[in-house]
């Protein structure tokens, strides 16, 4: 079922009868991949050379499009929903997944839906800027939350569990619990992918002990790569054989310069492999171990009955880390990025700027997370208050990264002063060659 580009749709079932999208087989008879899926289409900004992509999957080459300079678009709602036995792999590293959105709009309303034994992804955002809640990835084939393509909305609690038997054969790709990408080549093409997602519960295949049997194509509970901006806070990703990996120097580097931020979660079940997979472990580690991300080898005392297919129970053991250790504040962002509440991801019109490399030689890099749209213009002025450079930022919403050429700066301390509706800082860095 597509929902294109300019349509809405108003799925909107409750909690004890729910719209369920499902296989037309007969009960029993049901299996992953039995149909498509839903593809919801908007015109959000993407990453996209152009501006406008056709979705994966084989579909009609208009009523396929998504993407535009719309970031408030509207699809509709989608809400208390069960989509089942969907996937289709139309060709190699193109399926139709559980639940597609590409280019989909925050004004799109997307929550408690639950996508169970998918062909391919669970959930996967292609660009937008939509922001879900209450999402379950139930026994799907390859990844449960995938996102790309300069996605930037805020997801909290979100929930997948795997069948230790259930994986993604295919000879180019792996199951993990996330995926996420800033493209297909991990280039800086803006906007970056850079989502929020918080209360997140990724409980992999082993399922309570290393020893079990699982099938070899699972492989991480995150897969950070090609240089996503993708943040994590106040999580638990368990009994995974790697909990976490950042995968690729660009990625790395995003996280050790605090351009993403991985926060107050836990990393258990891990046994005798490893809770961290990156290319330099040591920087990586530093920025999240020890500290208020943590990881044990047992996953046993963190779920209470985590295991059940049918009747689990998801809340914490008395005695599980993950009944304290929550945190709704970041120094970085002045308190902005994390929930204010555990109810809500809140959304502030603009966070801090920070720059790096400080000090400099060739080029400074000025970050910051923005919640608006609105013109930032700045300056830079040398020790005797001279200006040097003036300019505006037209910010995407999301991370930014706005470079300046500082090659023929002579050594010394330079002031970069920024002024917007949402935005007053001055910052101050180090020219040295």
């Amino acid at each position: 079922m597509i929902i294109s580009r300019g349509s809405k749709i108003n799925a909107q079932g409750t909690s004890s009868n729910p719209i369920v999208f499902t296989s037309n087989f007969a009960a029993n008879s049901r299996g992953l991949g039995d149909w498509g899926g839903v593809i919801i289409l908007g015109s959000a900004r993407t990453n996209n050379a152009g501006g406008v992509q056709l979705v994966e999957g084989g579909l009609d080459p208009v009523k396929a499009e998504f993407g535009g300079t719309n970031d408030n678009d509207s699809s509709g709602v989608f809400k208390y929903v069960r989509i089942e036995f969907a996937g289709f792999p139309f060709q190699t590293d193109k399926e139709i997944n559980g639940l597609t959105m590409g280019s989909v709009g925050r004004k799109t309303i997307i929550n408690y839906v639950q996508c169970s034994f998918i062909n391919d992804d669970a959930f996967e955002w292609f660009g937008g800027t939509v922001n879900c809640k209450h999402l379950i990835s139930f026994r799907s084939l390859d990844d449960d939350f995938d996102t790309d393509n300069g996605f930037r909305g805020n997801l909290q609690y979100l929930l997948a569990v795997r069948d230790p038997l259930i994986a993604d054969q295919s000879t180019s790709s792996t199951s993990e619990g996330f995926e996420s990408d800033n493209d297909a080549t991990g280039s800086n093409a803006l906007p970056y992918t850079a989502p929020l997602f918080s209360n997140v519960t990724l409980i992999g295949p082993y399922r309570g002990a290393q020893t079990n049997t699982v099938d070899a194509k699972f492989r991480r509970g995150m897969r950070l790569r090609r240089n996503t901006y993708t943040s994590v806070f106040n999580s638990i990703i368990m009994d995974w054989k790697t909990g976490l990996h950042f995968d690729g120097s660009a990625t790395e580097q995003n996280l050790t310069s605090d351009s993403m931020k991985f926060k107050n979660n836990w990393i258990a079940g891990y046994g005798t492999a490893t809770p961290l997979q990156s290319g330099t472990p040591s920087a990586v580690r530093a920025k999240i171990f020890p500290g208020n991300d943590t990881a044990i080898a047992s996953s046993a005392i963190v779920l209470t009955t985590p295991y059940n297919y049918t009747s689990p129970d998801f809340r914490p053991t008395p005695n599980s880390p993950a009944v304290s250790g929550a945190s709704f504040t970041d120094p970085l962002f002045a308190g902005s990025i994390v929930p204010s509440s555990i109810n809500d991801i809140t959304k502030n019109t603009m966070l801090a700027f920070s720059v790096y490399p400080n000090p400099a030689s060739a080029s400074l890099s000025l970050l910051f997370n923005a919640r608006s749209e609105q013109a930032i213009a700045y300056s830079v002025t040398d020790m005797t208050g001279k200006i040097i450079v003036r300019n505006t930022i037209v910010p995407y919403l999301g991370i930014n990264v706005n470079t300046i050429d500082v090659s023929n700066f002579t050594n010394g301390l330079y002031t970069i002063t920024l002024n917007g509706e949402t935005a007053n800082q001055i910052l101050k860095f180090v020219v040295s060659k």
